[in-house]
């Protein structure tokens, strides 16, 4: 919600990655003062996120249809996927079958635990581009 709220308000592009390392990657691009406020709001819904069993069974069920769904993708698509997914890069480390069988045993208990321990595993790096004078961060 909040991506896109910033993108129709204040024509702020928010994008999430990742690298081969699985680590997050946030991007703001857009020529405004408020990249700095929804920055802060996007690291404290990150570190704070909040879920449910229904959150958990949506997440399993749209990661399901997503794998699924493979087949149906243009040839190109699926050349990518079974490329990465043979040469396990990024975010294909495991096969259909390993994350099937992952998500048959997902539990609300185990994502807290997953989550509790991402967030004390990783830290934080910001970069500023801007033509702007200097701020505090």
């Amino acid at each position: 919600m909040i991506l896109q709220r910033a993108r129709q308000r204040n024509g702020v592009n928010i994008f999430a990655n990742y690298d081969t390392e699985g680590n997050a990657t946030f991007g703001l691009l857009g020529r405004t003062s408020t990249q700095i406020k929804y920055a802060s709001d996007l690291l404290s819904k990150f570190a704070n996120f909040q879920y449910t069993e229904r959150d958990l069974k949506d997440g399993v069920k749209a990661l399901r249809d997503s794998f699924d769904s493979i087949s149906e993708q243009g040839i190109s698509a699926q050349l990518s996927y079974y490329a990465a997914t043979a040469t396990k890069q990024g975010p294909f480390f495991f096969s259909k079958k390993e994350i099937s069988a992952a998500l048959d045993q997902a539990t609300l208990e185990g994502l807290t635990k997953f989550h509790e321990e991402y967030l004390s595993s990783i830290f934080i790096d910001i970069f500023l581009t801007a033509l702007r004078a200097q701020i505090k961060l």
